[in-house]
């Protein structure tokens, strides 16, 4: 008879003991939600760039790996981003006299791009769907230039090669559009910060697709 009032209490508990632990995944859940989540994207963009006097167009692959730095219920929200690049730029001139072929290939890492997806209460992806960013990072270039030109005092065609090598900081900025849950596209401005036939600028529109995760 003493066990029926210990018998009553654990059919009491049992229910509402379950339906605290069905709770706790979904409260988690919802918490995960508001943390945001990691990203990993893949992309190919097209640019047109110039490096000192030379311009081109070209396409490269890009990887990306992103996560939310702030809940979305904050006032300021921002996304932390981690992107390599890829770009392979030929140019080619020829007339009569003269030849010119230009191959500039670069990498780039962007080590902080932050992209700024809430500013004083304003979220910009749910008012204009529109997110920009800033980015820095660091561009290796390899840049080789063949020429070919006709000497009057020899009579005969002259070959020449020249080959630079070297690393620079970056800067740039852009804005990035999601076309759904999984794919974005951007239009992106990037330079580096050397001078004289070093300088390599570029203007890209990149499109982006989620490996996991969601934007």
């Amino acid at each position: 008879m003493r066990l029926r009032p210990v018998v009553l209490a654990c059919a009491l508990a049992l229910p509402a003991a379950r339906a605290a632990a069905q709770a706790k995944p979904a409260a988690a859940e919802e918490e995960e939600d508001e943390e945001g989540g990691q990203t990993l994207e893949i992309g190919l963009r097209g640019s047109k760039g110039r490096e000192a006097n030379t311009k081109d167009f070209d396409w490269g692959p890009t990887v990306s790996y992103g996560i939310l730095t702030s809940p979305e219920k904050r006032l300021n929200r921002f996304k932390y981003e981690l992107e390599l690049s890829y770009n392979d730029a030929m140019t080619d001139f020829q007339s009569a006299l003269s030849s010119q072929a230009t191959r500039v290939r670069t990498a780039e890492f962007r080590y902080a791009k932050l992209h700024l997806l809430k500013l004083l209460g304003f979220d910009f992806k749910k008012r204009i769907s529109i997110v920009p960013y800033v980015a820095g990072g660091i561009q290796y270039a390899d840049s080789r230039q063949d020429s070919r030109a006709f000497d009057e005092a020899t009579g005969e065609f002259v070959s020449e090669g020249q080959r630079d090598r070297y690393w620079s900081p970056t800067v740039g900025a852009g804005a990035e559009v999601a076309l759904n849950k999984k794919m974005t596209l951007a239009l992106d401005y990037d330079q580096n910060t050397e001078g004289g036939d070093r300088r390599v600028t570029r203007l890209t529109l990149e499109l982006k697709v989620a490996v996991f995760g969601e934007n």
